[in-house]
């Protein structure tokens, strides 16, 4: 945006580092104050139309959120069978390896988006067929580390029993 031209004999001014005169100063004093005034109404018109326009976006992200409601009771995978569901459910599994007992990963994941989805998924064994669960790869001593030639020992068995009951305690979890 461009400065308007100053129609008056102060523009002589803005082309150097010169000092106004006192008669200069008062002039434009003067003529600054017509300027001063404008700017301030438009200033008032800006704060009113920035308040019209603060409580239009208010209102139109009341609407969306409702309209948002509306396209989720609406959504098409609400409308979908069980059958069809099974058969997504089966896709959505590992296809290089078993799948793992995590709940980010199918077919774990499927039971926590509904109670629908947790009913049809439990409910396929298609999906449940092959789980990969590591169970003794969380035991830090498993049983079998134990060596055969102190099996003759009967004071072994109390440290077999604890390690078995480790193994089954983290099944349990």
């Amino acid at each position: 945006m461009e400065c308007p031209v100053m129609l008056s004999n102060l523009s002589s001014y803005l082309g150097n580092n010169q000092a106004p005169s006192e008669e200069d100063i008062a002039q434009a004093n003067v003529l600054r104050e017509e300027p001063l005034i404008e700017l301030a109404n438009i200033d008032v018109i800006i704060r009113e139309v920035q308040k019209t326009l603060d409580s239009l976006k208010a209102r139109r992200d009341t609407i969306r959120c409702s309209i948002d409601r509306y396209d989720t009771i609406l959504a098409p995978v609400r409308r979908l069978q069980e059958d069809v569901l099974r058969e997504i459910f089966s896709y959505c599994l590992p296809t290089d390896r078993n799948p793992i007992t995590n709940s980010s990963e199918a077919p774990l994941l499927l039971t926590h988006i509904c109670r629908f989805w947790r009913s049809v998924a439990c409910t396929t064994p298609q999906i449940w067929t092959s789980i990969y669960i590591p169970v003794f790869e969380t035991v830090p001593e498993p049983i079998w580390a134990v060596s055969p030639s102190h099996l003759d020992h009967p004071e072994i068995f109390g440290l077999l029993e604890d390690r078995m009951q480790a193994c089954c305690d983290l099944v349990g979890e």
